[in-house]
């Protein structure tokens, strides 16, 4: 049996038959908060074999710290979903490294949803290579119904690691209509919006609704990140059978064989990325082609296919 804090309990009928999850929702909550949950995880670990630990929460942290200190009845350990940056100066690079090394003496395991965050993360923080593995993420349309259409435009959303620059320099002047989903101002800070681009914000359900109706969908990446995001944005775009174009071919080629089932540009490459937009547009065999090759995704890369693969590979790891 596991112990976990990591959501999908609603979602996927394998993951609630094989664990249970302690609800505990600290993303505002205080240090003294924070700290409970972990003693509250602590505590409640002993008839279990595995814990669990979803995203980078402090009480995460302060958990597997108690683990690497724990002298007996020690459960193995796994995080998901490592979405690590590198911080800026010598001194937080120093703090940080320190706390990610302290961290990883409780974890067994980190899996990530990128291939080259293993070698890139290991690099980083001095944190055993060997500890990483791969697991392919998954969409997040298990209960949302979305009207798939063709309307015409172009779409783009998300509010963390995306380039909103190269985006627009890249369908600046075009004869289509943009649009972007985006409800943190300070991604777009600075930047000039073109006359065809419309940018408004919207809830989960209104912005894959706004997915749906694209001709194309972008994901324009940032670059030179040490974490490799989007994964969630462009499957979802995948499994509504859209074209799809994503500007980090090294962390996306783990989902995208680009020419096929979408279609992968150079970070930070705006003419390239253009290009790929303008024949998209302009291709509609070769858009439906591509369409029907994503489609699969759906079913590979479901929440509950992700739950079946996470706990296949914590019995090949871990024996759980």
């Amino acid at each position: 049996m596991i112990l976990t804090n990591a959501p999908g309990a609603s979602t996927s009928e394998t993951w609630t038959e094989a664990c249970r999850v302690i609800k505990c929702n600290v993303t505002n909550a205080g240090d003294a908060l924070r700290c409970g949950t972990a003693l509250f995880l602590e505590a409640g670990r002993k008839p279990y074999a595995c814990v669990v630990l979803e995203g980078d929460r402090r009480a995460d942290w302060v958990y597997a710290i108690l683990q690497g200190h724990t002298p007996f009845h020690r459960p193995s350990v796994v995080k998901l979903g490592c979405r690590w940056y590198e911080p800026s100066g010598r001194f937080r690079r120093r703090v940080k490294t320190w706390q990610r090394k302290l961290e990883a003496r409780g974890v067994d395991r980190y899996y990530v949803y990128a291939s080259r965050e293993i070698a890139a993360y290991s690099h980083a923080f001095g944190v055993d290579e060997r500890k990483f593995r791969f697991i392919p993420f998954h969409h997040t349309l298990n209960r949302s119904s979305p009207t798939i259409r063709d309307e015409g435009y172009i779409f783009a959303g998300g509010n963390y690691g995306r380039d909103y620059d190269l985006f627009f320099r890249a369908v600046e002047g075009l004869p289509y209509k943009v649009e972007v989903a985006c409800t943190r101002p300070e991604a777009l800070h600075g930047l000039t919006v073109p006359a065809n681009v419309r940018v408004a914000g919207y809830s989960h359900k209104d912005y894959l609704e706004r997915m749906a109706g694209c001709r194309v969908s972008v994901v324009p990446l940032s670059e030179g990140d040490l974490h490799s995001g989007g994964q969630q944005t462009f499957l979802n775009s995948m499994a509504l059978g859209k074209a799809t174009v994503v500007t980090d071919p090294p962390g996306a080629c783990d989902y995208i064989a680009h020419g096929r089932n979408g279609i992968l540009t150079p970070a930070g490459d705006a003419d390239a990325l253009r290009s790929a937009i303008v024949d998209l547009m302009a291709e509609p065999g070769r858009r439906t082609e591509m369409e029907l090759q994503a489609l699969p995704v759906r079913e590979t890369h479901s929440t509950d296919a992700f739950f079946r693969r996470l706990i296949g590979m914590l019995s090949e790891d871990l024996g759980i």
